[in-house]
């Protein structure tokens, strides 16, 4: 059995202690368990130089490009934009277009308004306990840079309750959306998600238009 040590030099078995401590997080029933922080910091170093990475290369969000987001009712100014982001699609496979044609044919059949499927105080719960299990995770990695007594438990601690809030909140997100494949820009709203987090939840989207028009 592999039993993590606190150690101050270097040693290359440390280069996947953090994983190791990972996956048996929360298994620890004596206190007499050590957790490796040279591992743990050099698997922060590692997530914050890829963070950092992964955000030069980001692209802004364009919400409504995505033709399985529905916007809901729009104005007409607003419905002429999405036909033209969307001139390309079918209406009946593209919401935003779909709204788009309501919007500036008042002869157009309409189409249902958006459907949320949890109630709102189950969706406020949720957002609360994810944000508070962040908060716990940022006094944690402070600490930790801190090197406060005891921080590398309870860096994995918070950890762990911050994937187990991500997990509920994203579990209860999949939930609230209607059955017609469509994913409400309502719905987003009130979960405070992030694009990027509704695109890994809901990989199937659909087509996202490139600034030039042309699909990527």
């Amino acid at each position: 059995m592999f039993t993590p040590t606190v150690r101050g030099d270097y040693d290359p078995i440390h280069h996947d202690c953090f994983a190791v401590v990972m996956a048996r997080a929360g298994f620890y029933e004596s206190t007499e368990n050590r957790f490796c922080e040279y591992g743990l910091h050099m698997a922060m170093d590692r997530r914050t130089t890829a963070a950092v990475q992964a955000t030069a290369a980001q692209q802004p969000e364009v919400p409504f490009a995505y033709c399985r987001i529905d916007p809901g009712p729009v104005r007409e100014q607003f419905g002429r934009m999405l036909l033209r982001i969307h001139d390309g699609c079918d209406e009946r496979n593209c919401r935003p277009k779909l709204r788009g044609m309501q919007a500036v044919d008042p002869d157009f059949p309409p189409a249902p308004q958006p459907e949320c499927r949890v109630p709102d105080d189950r969706i406020a719960a949720a957002v609360a306990r994810l944000t508070g299990a962040n908060a716990a995770l940022l006094t944690a990695r402070a600490a930790l840079r801190d090197r406060h007594p005891d921080a590398a438990r309870a860096m994995i601690t918070a950890t762990a309750d911050f994937a187990a809030a991500r997990r509920h909140r994203d579990a209860l997100f999949l939930r609230a959306l209607p059955g017609d494949g469509t994913v409400p820009a309502a719905v987003i709203g009130k979960f405070g998600i992030s694009y990027r987090e509704v695109r890994r939840l809901v990989p199937s989207l659909g087509p996202v238009m490139a600034q030039d028009g042309s699909d990527r």
